[in-house]
């Protein structure tokens, strides 16, 4: 007696296709904007000033927040840009109907030939962004 493999095999095979071809459930919410402002030098304290502002995030949705200064500067032995954090800033923030806004944070001048960047990044259970300017 000769077995029919034919139908099973192709049923299986329409029921993964369908199976898989149904996409995934998509986000609910998509995450809101982080915006980072370029650091401004502030001739009267000496200090680089730089903040950052969140808005569009889900209501009740515990939002955490990093508004970092970065300092680039070509590396004169290599010839590469070189990038380090130094300052961290960080907290969270459950929105309401508004946008957050950090204060304004300082960190003292440097004497040397590098750019200053203000990086803002924002995550939550939707997802994150980031955003950066520089001077």
């Amino acid at each position: 007696m000769r077995r029919r493999w034919t139908m099973p095999i192709f049923a299986t095979a329409a029921a993964l296709t369908a199976a898989l071809s149904f996409a995934g459930p998509a986000a609910a919410y998509s995450p809101g904007t982080a915006t980072a402002y370029r650091p401004t030098y502030n001739g009267y304290t000496g200090n680089w000033d730089y903040h950052c502002s969140f808005a569009g995030w889900r209501s009740d949705a515990n939002v955490s927040w990093q508004c970092n200064l970065h300092k680039r500067w070509m590396n004169e032995y290599t010839g590469f840009f070189e990038d380090a954090v130094i300052a961290y800033n960080s907290g969270s923030w459950v929105p309401g109907s508004s946008s957050y806004t950090t204060a304004t944070f300082t960190r003292p001048m440097q004497t040397s030939d590098v750019t200053f960047c203000t990086e803002a990044y924002a995550y939550s259970v939707d997802g994150g962004v980031t955003q950066e300017s520089c001077n």
